[in-house]
């Protein structure tokens, strides 16, 4: 009986609401699930051996950029899994790279080494970073798309030799 009472009275609160317009205001309300909030920091810098800014066979490079958690909850077990988009032959980099914690508030640079193969295609390296705290099958908390040149010295020694 209780039931079909507290029923009653709820259907009858619901169709008192309907057609009504609320017109009460309230500050803006920001929920937080108290989750860490890792986001790479504008300061991305690239390393190659001989200075020209560009991937060139045989050669090994680095990509360098802080890594912080702006939120005031600590992030644990973070991972970065660093890959080549447009799948150019010839470039070894590591599948993954461990963080391990950041507390709140913490940045910490990383270097991601990059190994150019004697074979390594021509072309522009997209390199994806994407970002995981805790279980790495979730979905990354945070993505950084990166372009450099890729052997373009031999690209122009081709075509001088076509001329």
């Amino acid at each position: 009986m209780k039931r079909i009472l507290l029923a009653l009275a709820l259907a009858l609160v619901t169709f008192s609401l309907i057609g009504q317009e609320l017109t009460s205001t309230s500050e803006s309300v920001t929920l937080d699930f108290g989750f860490p909030s890792l986001k790479a920091n504008d300061d991305l810098v690239f390393i190659d051996d001989n200075e020209n800014g560009q991937i060139d066979p045989g050669e090994a490079c680095a990509i360098i950029f802080t890594l912080a958690n702006k939120s005031q909850y600590p992030a644990q077990d973070v991972l970065i899994k660093p890959s080549e988009i447009n799948g150019l032959e010839g470039l070894i980099i590591p599948p993954q790279i461990k963080i391990g914690s950041l507390t709140a508030g913490a940045s910490r640079k990383v270097e991601v080494g990059i190994i150019a193969e004697d074979s390594l295609e021509t072309g522009t390296a997209n390199f994806s970073f994407a970002i995981f705290e805790g279980d790495v099958n979730d979905q990354a908390s945070g993505t950084i798309v990166y372009s450099i040149p890729v052997n373009q010295q031999a690209k122009e020694e081709e075509e001088d030799d076509s001329e």
